[in-house]
């Protein structure tokens, strides 16, 4: 369903600009499209390819550290409920995925211009993640434990989450808008394709992180 929404999105910006006067789609004008777009694209890619890297495989795969430990009340309910990961990474990712999809819709800050500044930083949820406890009793001892605690893993799923909904719906809503009006149907064509690309290499890159963090039994 993840993906499904989120092609959809895509191909409805596909329709952005065709009540301008149609030009015969060529090799060459997509070149041109990409040389004056690639920054937004890159967006679209980065921030897809940023979140499948780490959702839902990393999250689903980091349990509480050390094992054993005491637990608050609220994750000890969790635990007996056999809930706590659906609640704490996938009602927490949609949740908070959705709210910031919302706010994109009533705020669009930054400008398309300065937005690779707030999407390239997300790269560091990636290593922050995998130095939770990703892995759990099968990981790598080269690799220390560095963020413990269970409530600091939770509100980073959702702020990578959060950022994921509104940095996903400001790229792919002004992707469109870097080219001519003449040229948007084709920018939110390219723009779709950098979309599945990203989600298609961040999840691929899961098991490059599994083949470096986590030893096989």
């Amino acid at each position: 369903r993840f993906y499904r929404y989120y092609t959809k999105k895509g191909l409805k910006l596909r329709e952005v600009g065709n009540n301008g006067e149609s030009e015969k789609v060529t090799l060459s004008l997509f070149y041109g499209v990409f040389k004056e777009a690639w920054l937004s694209m890159l967006n679209v890619f980065l921030v897809f390819f940023v979140t499948l890297a780490v959702f839902p495989a990393v999250l689903t795969n980091t349990p509480l550290f050390p094992p054993g430990k005491d637990q608050d009340f609220i994750i000890h309910l969790l635990h007996e409920k056999k809930i706590y990961v659906l609640v704490t990474t996938f009602l927490n990712f949609n949740v908070f995925a959705v709210i910031g999809n919302s706010i994109a819709n009533l705020v669009q800050w930054p400008s398309p211009k300065y937005l690779w500044m707030v999407v390239f930083p997300r790269l560091f949820f990636i290593p922050i993640f995998l130095f939770c406890n990703y892995g759990g009793s099968n990981r790598s001892s080269t690799f220390p434990v560095l963020i413990e605690n269970e409530w600091s893993f939770i509100v980073l799923i959702a702020l990578m989450s959060l950022s994921h909904g509104y940095l996903s719906s400001l790229s792919m809503m002004y992707a469109p808008k870097a080219v001519d009006e003449s040229k948007a149907r084709i920018a939110g064509m390219m723009s779709a394709f950098f979309l599945v690309l990203g989600i298609t290499l961040g999840i691929n890159f899961t098991f490059i992180e599994s083949h470096i963090f986590v030893v096989t039994q």
